[in-house]
C-alpha cells in the first residue's frame, strides 16, 4: 500500500545520481582528456588524530570544507546528511524542536524513550572535543571543515562514537587582517546576519579572531489554533572568539570560547492519528484488560500521508499556557533554574563551550598535546503534547547538562618515519539532569474549546500520579570516563601499511530517579531528607576496544584499504523496576520473564573495504566502501504492566529497556566529484544499507510494536531496523563561466547551482508494515561572485516537497480518536497510551531569497 508515490522524473534523477556515484570510473575513463590542471582543493582531516590528506586516510570520511558547506548553503547539522552518504538524520525524537539533534549513521539507531545526551549512537565533536544538546544551532561562519567519520570511532574518539562521529574543525586566526560580513533574506521572513573577523593582535606570536551570527526564521504553518502564530519560528544569537599563541614554531596554545542562545516559538509538528490506523486491532497478550494500555493494539500499515489530515494547530496560547503554568506551580515542579513562569510556548536553549588545546614539538620530532574543554547548556521545552488542536495534553521539559574533559596525547615517528606511534589518556566528566510533567485539561473539548481546570502530573509514576500526590523530583545521570589508548602505524613497503588502535575503556554511571533538591518539598511528602527518595543506580562498565587496518596504494592518488573496528554504546538501568515491592516483582517474572535493574552495553563490530582515490589528473575524484556490521545485546525499549496492588486490580505502564536481539547492518556507500571542464563540476552520494535481525534469544522480548500487536512471544527474526532511510542519494551541478566581465571597475564572474537531494522511506517500527514517505528536494541558486563579494539569488525547495523530515510512533493523546472518555475525566484507568498515532515534522516550504557575502 502507498499514499505518495515518486513520480517518473524523481525516479530519472534518482537513477542519474547513483550511475554517477556507482559507475563514474566508466564515465571518466570515456571522458579522458589530455589537459592538466589542478580542480579539486586538498582536504586534510583528523579523523585518526593526526592530520592526513583525504585520500591518505584508510576510513571512510565524508570531508566538507567552508567552501564546500557555503557553496551548498549547509547551515545545520540537519543539511549536512544531504551531501552525506550513509548519515541521516532525525529531526526531533520524543521532544520537538531543536532540543534533540540526533545523528545517526549507517542505520544504528538507538531506541530510547527519553534521549540521553550521554548515551547516543554518533558523537558530535568541535576540534575534537565531545558536545551535546543543541548541535542544530552551530553554525558555519566559522567553521574550516566537517568530517564525517563512518563506522565504530571508539577506539579513536572513545564513548559516545557507537556508529561514528561528526568532526567540526574551526578556522585558526589570520596571519593578516581579514573578515567576512554575510547578509541573507528570504521569504517566509527569514533573515540571517553573520560576521567574521580575524587577525594579528601581537604580531606573529598572537592573533585572535571573532565571530557572531543571528538568524531568524519565522515559520511556515499558520496555528489554526492559535491565530497569528505561525508555527516553526527559530531565532538564535551566537557569539564566538579565537586565540592563537605561537611564541615559536615548537610551541601552539589555542583557546577558544562560543556562546549561542537559542529563543524559539512552538515546533512545526503534528498528529496523523489513530483514526487511520488500518493493520489490526490485535490483543495485547500480557496486558490486563482495563490497564492503562488497555487491551487491544493496532497500527498503520502503508505509506503515511505527508500532512495530517485536518487542521495544522497546537494549543499554545497565552491562556493555554496560563493553565499549564498554574498547574506546575501546584505540583511544585522543579524547573532546574529555567524560567518556567515567564515563558510561554516554545522552546529555550542556552549553550556555553570553552577549550583549550596546547601541543609543543621536540627536536626529535616528537609531540605532547593536552586539551581541556568544558560545556554547559541549559533548555527549556514547553509544548503541545498530544500535537493537534484538541486540547488535551501539555508537557514541560527544562533540562541541564554539564561536562569537562581532558585529554594528553605523546605521538612520533621513528625507523626513517615508516613507523607512527601514539599514546593518550583521556578523562571525562559530565552530568545531565532531566525532568519532565504532564498537565492535562479536565475540562478540554474536541477541537480546541479552553478548558478551565488542568492538573499536572510528573514522571516516573504517571498512571499512579494522575491529579495525586505531587512528584516534585527529576532524573540525573552521571558519568565519569576513563580512557587509555595506543596507535601504531606502519609502512611495510612504500605501498602497504598496517595500523591498529586499541582503548580501554571505564565507565562509572550514576542514575537517580526522583532527586528532591528541596528539602521542604521533600517533607511535604513525609520524607526527612534527600537520601529518603530512591537508592541511586551505580555500575561500572570496562571494555577494550580496537580497531585493525591495512591499506595498499598504487600510487599517491589512489587506495584500497580494508578495516574492523569495534564499538560499544554504554549500558544503564531500569529504575522503574527500583523499589518494586516482592508482589509486583513476582507478577513481571510470571508475565514478562525476568526484567534486571539495569541493562548491559551494545556491542558494535564492522569489516569494511574501500576504494578511494582520483583519476585523469584529477577530474575525477571518488571514494567508495562496502562494510557488514554486527551490532550485539541490542537495547529495545518495551511496555509493561505493574501492578499497583496485591489483588492485580489497578495496573501502572512502564517502560523498560532490555538486551535482545542482534543485528546485521550490509551497505554500500559511494560519493564522487567529476570536472567536466574548468567551468562544470558535477557531483553525486549514494548508499543503499539493509539490516535485519539475526538473532533473538529465546524467552527475549522485542521491542515496541512488535509487542504491542503481536504480544510478548513476537519474534522479530528478519525484521529491519525502523527510523532510519534505507537508500539516500544526493546530485549537484555548479556552472562557473570563465569569462569574467567589468561592474564600476569590478570583475565578475557568473555562476548557478543546482542540487538534488533523495531521502528514502523510513519504517516507523520494528513491525515493518508503516513507512514514512520519501523525500526528493531540489535547490538552485545563481549570482554573481568576484574576488571579495558574492551576490546570489536562491530558492530552496523548489518542488514543494512535503515529506515529513522525520516521523516517530508515538501514543494518540488526542480526543476525537477516541482516546478518551468525556470531559470531566481524571480517574486513574481511562487513559489509553496504548493507542497508537505517528508524531511528524512538517518540511519548510519553498523559499525565494537573496544573499550577499563581502570579504575584506
Amino acid at each position: 500500500m502507498s499514499l505518495h508515490t515518486p513520480k517518473t522524473w524523481k525516479k530519472h534523477l534518482l537513477a542519474g545520481a547513483a550511475a554517477l556515484s556507482i559507475a563514474s570510473v566508466d564515465m571518466a575513463v570515456a571522458f579522458a582528456q589530455e589537459e592538466e590542471f589542478d580542480f579539486l582543493e586538498t582536504i586534510m582531516v583528523t579523523s585518526r588524530k593526526r592530520p592526513e590528506t583525504i585520500v591518505d586516510v584508510p576510513l571512510s570520511v565524508t570531508a566538507l570544507s567552508g567552501t564546500d558547506l557555503q557553496a551548498a548553503d549547509l547551515d545545520t547539522i540537519v543539511d549536512l546528511a544531504n551531501l552525506t552518504p550513509g548519515l541521516d538524520f532525525e529531526s526531533f525524537n520524543t521532544f520537538p524542536g531543536r532540543q534533540d539533534s540526533t545523528p545517526f549513521i549507517r542505520g544504528i539507531v538507538v531506541d530510547a524513550g527519553v534521549p540521553n545526551p550521554l548515551a547516543q549512537p554518533v558523537g558530535v565533536f568541535i576540534d575534537g572535543i565531545f558536545i551535546s544538546g543543541g548541535t542544530k544551532a552551530i553554525g558555519i561562519e566559522n567553521i574550516e571543515r566537517v568530517e564525517v567519520v563512518k563506522g565504530p570511532q571508539s577506539a579513536t574518539f572513545g564513548r559516545s562514537t557507537f556508529a561514528g562521529a561528526l568532526n567540526y574543525v574551526t578556522k585558526d586566526p589570520a596571519e593578516e587582517l581579514e573578515g567576512r560580513v554575510t547578509a541573507l533574506a528570504a521569504t517566509r521572513d527569514e533573515y540571517e546576519l553573520t560576521a567574521l573577523i580575524s587577525g594579528p593582535i601581537l604580531g606573529e606570536k598572537l592573533r585572535g579572531q571573532l565571530s557572531g551570527r543571528y538568524s531568524f526564521n519565522g515559520g511556515h504553518y499558520a496555528n489554526t489554533a492559535n491565530p497569528g502564530e505561525e508555527l516553526g519560528e527559530e531565532e538564535t544569537y551566537s557569539i564566538g572568539g579565537v586565540l592563537l599563541f605561537e611564541p615559536n614554531s615548537s610551541w601552539r596554545t589555542r583557546a577558544r570560547a562560543y556562546y549561542s542562545k537559542i529563543n524559539d516559538g512552538p515546533a512545526a509538528v503534528q498528529l496523523i492519528g489513530g483514526d487511520l490506523n488500518n493493520f489490526g486491532p490485535f490483543p495485547a497478550e500480557g496486558q490486563p484488560i482495563g490497564g492503562v494500555n488497555g487491551g487491544d493494539e493496532s497500527i498503520f500499515a502503508g505509506t503515511l500521508p505527508s500532512r495530517p489530515i485536518g487542521p495544522i494547530g497546537l494549543n499554545t496560547s497565552a491562556a493555554d499556557f496560563a493553565l499549564v503554568r498554574d498547574a506546575l506551580i501546584a505540583d511544585d515542579f522543579i524547573s532546574l533554574g529555567t524560567d518556567v513562569l515567564g515563558q510561554g510556548f516554545g522552546l529555550e536553549i542556552s549553550t556555553f563551550r570553552a577549550s583549550l588545546d596546547s601541543t609543543y614539538e621536540f627536536e626529535n620530532g616528537v609531540s605532547v598535546t593536552a586539551i581541556i574543554g568544558y560545556n554547559t547548556e541549559e533548555s527549556l521545552n514547553i509544548y503541545d503534547s498530544d500535537l493537534t488542536t484538541d486540547q488535551s495534553f501539555s508537557q514541560v521539559n527544562p533540562r541541564k547538562f554539564e561536562d569537562f574533559s581532558a585529554e594528553i596525547r605523546v605521538q612520533g615517528e621513528a625507523f626513517d618515519e615508516k613507523l607512527y606511534w601514539a599514546i593518550a589518556g583521556n578523562f571525562y566528566d559530565a552530568r545531565f539532569d532531566n525532568n519532565f510533567d504532564f498537565v492535562f485539561f479536565e475540562d478540554g473539548q474536541p477541537g480546541s474549546s479552553l478548558g478551565s481546570v488542568s492538573t499536572a502530573f510528573s514522571n516516573p509514576a504517571i498512571g499512579a500520579n494522575l491529579g495525586g500526590t505531587p512528584d516534585v523530583g527529576f532524573f540525573r545521570d552521571e558519568v565519569q570516563n576513563y580512557g587509555f589508548s595506543a596507535q601504531l602505524s606502519y609502512e611495510i613497503t612504500d605501498q602497504i601499511t598496517i595500523s591498529y588502535e586499541g582503548r580501554y575503556n571505564v565507565d562509572d554511571i550514576t542514575d537517580i530517579a526522583n532527586l528532591i533538591t528541596d528539602e521542604a518539598a521533600a517533607q511535604s511528602q513525609g520524607l526527612v531528607s534527600n537520601e529518603d527518595t530512591v537508592t541511586p543506580s551505580e555500575g561500572t562498565f570496562k571494555n577494550y576496544l580496537q580497531r585493525a587496518t591495512i591499506d595498499f596504494k598504487p600510487n599517491q592518488n589512489n587506495m584500497i584499504y580494508f578495516t574492523y573496528s569495534e564499538g560499544n554504546l554504554p549500558g544503564g538501568f531500569n529504575n522503574a523496576v527500583l523499589g518494586l515491592e516482592q508482589f509486583q516483582i513476582d507478577f513481571i517474572n510470571n508475565e514478562f520473564g525476568q526484567i534486571s535493574t539495569t541493562f548491559d552495553e551494545e556491542t558494535l563490530r564492522n569489516f569494511e573495504i574501500g576504494y578511494k582515490g582520483s583519476v585523469l589528473d584529477g577530474r575525477l575524484n571518488f571514494a567508495l566502501s562496502g562494510f557488514l556490521m554486527r551490532r550485539s545485546d541490542e537495547t529495545v525499549v518495551t511496555t509493561v504492566q505493574i501492578p499497583q496492588n496485591p489483588e492485580l486490580t489497578d495496573f501502572e505502564s512502564q517502560s523498560i529497556t532490555l538486551n535482545a536481539q542482534s543485528t546485521r547492518v550490509l551497505g554500500i556507500e559511494a560519493e564522487g566529484t567529476w570536472f567536466v571542464s574548468e567551468s562544470l563540476n558535477l557531483a553525486s552520494t549514494i548508499a543503499f544499507i539493509d539490516s535485519q535481525v539475526t538473532d533473538f534469544p529465546e524467552g527475549a522480548i522485542a521491542g515496541g510494536d512488535l509487542v504491542d500487536v503481536f504480544g510478548l512471544n513476537a519474534d522479530p527474526l528478519g525484521q529491519s531496523a525502523p527510523r532510519f532511510a534505507r537508500v539516500q542519494a544526493s546530485f549537484s551541478a555548479t556552472y562557473e563561466h570563465q569569462q569574467s566581465f567589468d561592474v564600476f571597475g569590478v570583475e565578475w564572474n557568473p555562476y548557478a547551482r543546482g542540487d538534488y537531494f533523495y531521502t528514502g522511506k523510513r519504517y516507523l517500527t520494528l513491525l515493518n508494515v508503516g513507512e514514512s514517505p520519501s523525500a526528493h528536494v531540489i535547490n538552485f541558486r545563481t549570482g554573481l561572485r568576484s574576488e571579495n563579494a558574492t551576490i546570489e539569488f536562491f530558492v530552496t525547495n523548489l518542488t514543494n516537497e512535503d515529506a515529513p523530515t522525520g516521523a516517530n510512533n508515538t501514543s494518540d493523546l488526542s480526543f476525537n480518536r477516541g482516546t478518551f472518555g468525556p470531559p470531566g475525566f481524571g480517574s486513574p484507568g481511562v487513559f489509553n497510551f496504548g493507542l497508537e498515532g505517528t508524531s511528524i515534522g512538517l518540511r519548510d516550504r519553498r523559499q525565494f531569497g537573496l544573499r550577499a557575502t563581502f570579504d575584506f
